[in-house]
Parts: structure tokens; C-alpha cells; sequence
């Protein structure tokens, strides 16, 4: 859940502060599924593909509550929008009830799915947003980020090891793209990724990697990132097989740290907005370079 500003079929289509909720609901979860129902041990037996039971059952209701954006004027009321998720493969609408608190006015949500055919491999996602049906008397300003390039300092291995960063998110919390992988975004192998010690540059491009988001004026946003040295153990997601094996050639034989890189974070607001190139570091381990772009000021 994260405040967001969107434009609201309840409020004329107006620019509306709302807080956005991605709902994501699975039964499978690869092999702390088989410890979670057979326990640990189940490392160690002959077959540690033997546990039965390889998924959770999500056949059952689902509660939570959406709590309101501060209210623009004492005449707003809630208004609410429901978006399908990515790869969503149920039809079951959620059920919404406005709590009209006048403390922390919030909307309900059940998601009902005690009773029916749903099975644990099926995925419930939706985008939920709960607003105002009226705006604050501010304009809106549009803003578009861009990331450029990432500068390596330390790949977290000893020479001729390389990071496999792979694992690594940034995030612009008013974003309605909230995280991207940067991976997917690269335009080198992050997964064989040097740092600008010894005879690397440290240097990865990036194409495509975009937040397209708005803010009231007055406000302000946050850029975040954080990752791992993606290392051994990852490569084992989805396993249902896990043999003592892995741990020596992870452990033993190899390096199953899975070293965590320092998180990175930026706060942009009045009267700049961090408008112009930015290059952001995290500690001596990483830093990024990205642009921010004023793309337009709304006047509603």
C-alpha cells in the first residue's frame, strides 16, 4: 500500500489523492512449502522430494483494511476502483466497505474465496485504489524518471568473481510501476557484473527504464533501491529437491552468502523536485544515475 495520486472515474476523472494497494494471492511457493508441512528434516531424506504436500490452500477468505489519504475537504466522500493484477487467473470480484470513521476513514476488503473451485496454483491479483471524490486545490505536477546507468564500487567477490546481480529493485513509491527488476532493463549481463576496481568500469546501461508518475504540488517522492549478490542458493527457487547436495556446493564447494547490498534512497520535493540529473550513491557498494523530468503542471 503506498499514497499515489490518479485520476478517478468517481471524481469526474480528476486528479485525486488515493492510497493504491497491490493484492497478490498464490499457494506455491517452491520448497518452504515442503519444510513448512514435513519439516526440516525433510532436507535430509534419501528423497527430499518426498513430502506430499507442495503448495498452500487459499480456498479461504482473505481480510484486510485500505486506510483513506488524508481527507482534501470535509465534503469529500470515498470513492474506490478495482483493477485486474498481473497474471491473474480468478474471477471472484473482492468486497468493498467504506468505513466512514472520522479519524482514519478506511475501506474493508474481503476477498471471498472460502468455498470455491480455487485452486492453490491459481493467483488472485488486483490493484485496488481507495480515493476522494473530490481534489485538493492544488495543481498536479507530472513527472517522468528515467534511470541511465549504474556505477559497480564492489562486486562483493574476490577477483576474477564477478556479481551476480540479477537481484536487484528500484522503486519510485508514487510510481503506479512502484518496482522494477533492473535486469530486465540492462543492456549488459548483470549476472556477470564487475565493479570499477581492478580492470572493470563499473558501468551498466539501462533502456527503457521509466517511472511515469504525479505528485500534488507541494509534495514530494521517494526513489529507492536495493539488491543481492545473487550468488548460489537462487538458483535453487522453485526446487522441490534439495539435496545435502546443494548445501556443499553451495557452501562447501562454492559461496551461498547471498551478500545483501546497502538500500539506497532519495527524497525529492519543493522547490526543485530534483529536476535535472541526479547521480545517487549507497555508501561505497553502488550508485545511480538517473534523470527527472518535469513533464507538465495541471491545473484542475
Amino acid at each position: 500500500m503506498r499514497p499515489q495520486v490518479r485520476r478517478m472515474a468517481g471524481a469526474g476523472n480528476k486528479f485525486v489523492p488515493v492510497t493504491a494497494t497491490n493484492l497478490y494471492i498464490h499457494g506455491q511457493s517452491g520448497f518452504v512449502v515442503d519444510v513448512l508441512n514435513c519439516g526440516a528434516n525433510i532436507i535430509l531424506s534419501s528423497n527430499p522430494d518426498s513430502c506430499p504436500t507442495k503448495t498452500t490452500p487459499i480456498a479461504e477468505n482473505f481480510e484486510f483494511d485500505i486506510i483513506a489519504p488524508p481527507r482534501p475537504n470535509p465534503a469529500a466522500t470515498l470513492v474506490t476502483e478495482v483493477n485486474l493484477g498481473p497474471n491473474n487467473t480468478v474471477g471472484i470480484a473482492p468486497i468493498l466497505e467504506t468505513r466512514s470513521d472520522a479519524n482514519a476513514p478506511a475501506v474493508h476488503v474481503k476477498i471471498p474465496l472460502a468455498g470455491t473451485a480455487v485452486s492453490s496454483t491459481d493467483v488472485y491479483a488486483r490493484k485496488v485504489y481507495v480515493g476522494w471524490n473530490t481534489p485538493p486545490n492544488k495543481p498536479v505536477r507530472h513527472f517522468r524518471l528515467t534511470l541511465n546507468q549504474m556505477d559497480l564500487h564492489d562486486d562483493k567477490e574476490t577477483d576474477p568473481g564477478d556479481c551476480k546481480c540479477t537481484f536487484f529493485w528500484m522503486n519510485v513509491d508514487r510510481a503506479p510501476n512502484p518496482w522494477i527488476r533492473l535486469v530486465d532493463f540492462a543492456r549488459g549481463d548483470m549476472n556477470d557484473y564487475d565493479d570499477d576496481d581492478g580492470f572493470g568500469d563499473g558501468e551498466m546501461d539501462f533502456s527503457g527504464a521509466v517511472f511515469d508518475f504525479y505528485v500534488f504540488d507541494g509534495d514530494s517522492f521517494s526513489v529507492r533501491a536495493n539488491g543481492y549478490d545473487q550468488d548460489c542458493l537462487d538458483d535453487y527457487f522453485g526446487d522441490h529437491r534439495f539435496r545435502r547436495t546443494t548445501f556443499l556446493r553451495c557452501y562447501v564447494a562454492g559461496n551461498g552468502d547471498n551478500d545483501e547490498y546497502k538500500s539506497l534512497e532519495a527524497r525529492f520535493g519543493p522547490p526543485s523536485y530534483g529536476i535535472g540529473f541526479q547521480d545517487v550513491t549507497a555508501g561505497n557498494e553502488y550508485e545511480l544515475e538517473f534523470k527527472i523530468q518535469q513533464v507538465e503542471i495541471i491545473r484542475q
